[in-house]
């Protein structure tokens, strides 16, 4: 609350009424495994200039070093640097003439929180803005995100990497057919090492936080989704045909009685 108070000719304060200061800063930041199109990224630019009426800022980083910025995102996505390199981070920013109203969505490949957002102005631009960011957000958000060890709290990692890597050191240690102790601890050690690091490296390849599937980002992203895919459809159809393995014998069985002659 706020009142602004002036002094009188009898050095007596008079003011006005209590006015509610209806200011508010929203900073968030979203973990997850998203894939943003075009289209998606057209999308947040429309909700952004929509709440705040005014055309956002766009910059695109790419990882050959290039950073493109306009007003008009249809420049920066048909420029044709997109076509040869990745994208890497996108960045939108807006404000109104007054800088009263201000928001800004950074969105980048990391291990870390993909997306960020810093929502400035009024209580209710500030929470309308944001319930639009968050839905648009949320509809890129894949279900694999919970594959990805980046996704967790730190020690929740190391709870993951520790049993896995102690298993692929043991293993390791087995196959190298050391014969004496001092050989045998070595390739543990190395195997174990080895795994813990991989683990983090393999899980961002196989499932990243953040994919920008336009241009170059696009290709390189259908290369290791196809396989990915597949791999875990065969995974499910394994699961099923393990855990119905009964009855789907006794049900080829019995049709086999019905077309097959009896001998």
């Amino acid at each position: 609350m706020s009142k602004d108070l002036t002094a009188t000719g009898d050095g007596q304060l008079t003011g006005t009424e209590p006015i509610a200061v209806d200011k508010l800063t929203i900073s968030q930041q979203v973990r997850g495994s998203f894939i943003f199109s075009r289209d998606h990224l057209i999308a947040l630019n429309k909700v952004i200039e929509k709440h705040l009426g005014h055309t956002p800022s766009v910059t695109v980083n790419l990882s050959n070093k290039r950073s493109l910025s306009s007003d008009n995102i249809n420049e920066v996505l048909n420029d044709p640097f997109l076509e040869s390199s990745v994208i890497e981070q996108v960045m939108f920013s807006a404000s109104d003439r007054g800088w009263n109203r201000r928001a800004n969505l950074y969105m980048k490949r990391t291990w870390s929180e993909p997306i960020s957002y810093e929502i400035v102005g009024e209580r209710d631009f500030c929470l309308s803005l944001e319930q639009s960011l968050v839905s648009l957000i949320g509809a890129s958000n894949k279900w694999y995100g919970f594959l990805n060890i980046h996704n967790y709290p730190l020690f929740i990692q190391v709870l993951i990497a520790a049993p896995i890597s102690t298993l692929a050191g043991a293993i390791f240690a087995v196959s190298v057919n050391a014969t004496e102790q001092p050989q045998q601890s070595t390739a543990f050690f190395i195997g174990m090492i080895l795994t813990f690091f991989a683990i983090p490296w393999i899980s961002d390849r196989l499932t990243p936080k953040m994919v920008f599937a336009i241009g170059r980002g696009k290709i390189l992203h259908e290369r290791i989704a196809g396989p990915i895919k597949w791999f875990f459809y065969a995974v499910v159809l394994a699961s099923l045909a393990g855990i119905f393995r009964e009855q789907l014998a006794g049900l080829v069985t019995s049709l086999a009685a019905r077309i097959l002659p009896p001998p």
